[in-house]
């Protein structure tokens, strides 16, 4: 049978126990109130308009003192994740904020700041660090080849942040702000208790002690944790939520605009040349891709077809050579190694591939639904890729390619190592798709396709 008190139920009761038995043996209730008199003294100071003051102005306190430091803080740690340079430059920064004792900063801050900044600016300073360290680490867990093909599906900056760094990190994110608050929070009282603003909490202790007033003293710290614990309930209530996006169907184009492209795409490599780590993987590489043509490129594994097919991307620049895309607008690239998103469904995953998501036009949320039927994976749809074979992944992120309808499409081993039945269906539909679109087709594979109905031109070495 499961218990009606939670452990920390059980702590709390133990604590009031503990305190009533001291309360008991000192005998002075001026200096030692017992838990009835804190109660009682509790109640009667919630009932005075004194005293939502005091709260809601050190909340508020709190909460701006947050905002300039996440303001500080989200910057500072994207451009240290994108650059050495900032990362060096911020981190000298950051450890001396972190180093310095808070009553230190709030006794010079005194020297220079009025009584209502300065709790604010304390606050700042002591969450500043560790919201900067926590963005931080949150950004460099997230999954660069997920950062790549949002970019390749020409998501914006904010979409980037909302789909893929925030949800990836969502755990780590809500943790590190729970506690930066917890911290600002008491930094702020002590910058009350200081400096004495006209209202606070700190500032009701600072008189409470001025008249030796002890229930009121402990009344009014017994708020202040109560206050610790509702910003600590308020952030794991937010980090419980589901962020994921819900796809939504409109009417009309989104956006409106003509996506056509005005002539018949096509690409031009010249002369390209790649090295990794000073091992050159393509050398003098030249290659004229027309429309509605595939080109295969068929090469043991290793020989430089991924990265070809990165380069054609633009998600890699080659050492020399030139790249020229003729209306080229949009490049859908079906990658060997999937680049789902955790956190997002199987259909949420194809359709990020589309400019308006999680908006889609009646007919584009049709076309999903039938490339889903048609991949065998309608049953799927409502599935994270966690919960999906290595197979079913490698059909989503096929599905994701050619549900975009691009320009340019990039296939990189799309086939290799599903079931024969699957595998001769899959022909079927890249057949298909291909045959009705003028988009120049890439396949990169290391074994025999199949009989493929589009003009095909096979490159064997690279």
């Amino acid at each position: 049978m499961k218990s009606k008190f939670s452990p920390a139920w059980l702590s709390v009761a133990a604590i009031l126990l503990l305190w009533q038995i001291a309360a008991i043996r000192v005998n002075h209730p001026a200096l030692f109130p017992s838990v009835t008199q804190l109660l009682g003294s509790i109640l009667e100071m919630v009932s005075t308009a004194s005293f939502y003051r005091s709260f809601v102005m050190t909340m508020a306190r709190a909460v701006i003192a947050f905002l300039l430091a996440a303001l500080l803080a989200l910057p500072a740690s994207m451009a240290s994740f994108h650059s050495p340079f900032w990362k060096s430059f911020f981190h000298p920064l950051i450890v001396v904020l972190r180093s310095v004792p808070v009553i230190a900063v709030v006794l010079i801050a005194l020297l220079y700041l009025s009584p209502a900044r300065l709790p604010l600016i304390i606050g700042c300073i002591t969450m500043l660090p560790i919201l900067y360290q926590n963005f931080l680490s949150a950004w460099e867990l997230t999954d660069p080849k997920l950062i790549e093909m949002a970019r390749l599906y020409q998501k914006t900056a904010t979409q980037r942040f909302r789909y893929v760094y925030f949800l990836q990190s969502k755990a780590l994110l809500f943790s590190g702000i729970a506690t930066a608050t917890g911290f600002g929070w008491r930094a702020i009282i002590i910058g009350e208790v200081l400096s004495g603003p006209v209202a606070g909490i700190g500032t009701a202790m600072k008189k409470s002690q001025a008249y030796i007033d002890m229930p009121g003293l402990l009344t009014w710290t017994l708020i202040a944790i109560g206050g610790g614990f509702l910003i600590e309930s308020i952030w794991k209530k937010a980090a419980s939520f589901n962020y994921r996006p819900t796809l939504k169907t409109i009417d009309s184009p989104y956006p409106a605009k003509n996506d056509e492209p005005e002539a018949s795409p096509s690409l031009t490599l010249g002369a390209i040349s790649f090295s990794y780590d000073g091992k050159k993987i393509l050398d003098n590489i030249s290659l004229q891709l027309s429309p509605a043509h595939i080109y295969q490129l068929r090469s043991i594994s290793g020989s430089g077809k991924t990265t070809l097919l990165k380069i054609m991307a633009g998600i890699l620049h080659p050492a020399t050579g030139t790249v020229q895309r003729s209306s080229i607008r949009r490049i859908a690239f079906s990658f060997q190694d999937q680049r789902l998103i955790p956190m997002l469904t199987v259909e949420q995953n194809i359709a990020f591939a589309l400019r308006s998501f999680p908006a889609l036009t009646t007919l584009q949320q049709q076309r999903l639904d039938q490339l889903l039927q048609r991949a065998g994976l309608t049953d799927h749809r409502h599935k994270l890729p966690g919960e999906l074979s290595g197979g079913e992944q490698q059909r989503v992120n096929l599905i994701r390619a050619l549900l975009l309808q691009a320009d340019l499409l990039l296939l990189d081993e799309p086939l290799t190592g599903l079931d024969a039945g699957i595998k001769h269906n899959l022909l079927q539909l890249l057949n298909e798709e291909i045959s009705r679109s003028s988009a120049p087709v890439v396949w990169a594979t290391h074994e025999n396709t199949g009989d493929l109905t589009v003009p095909t031109v096979v490159i064997r070495e690279l």
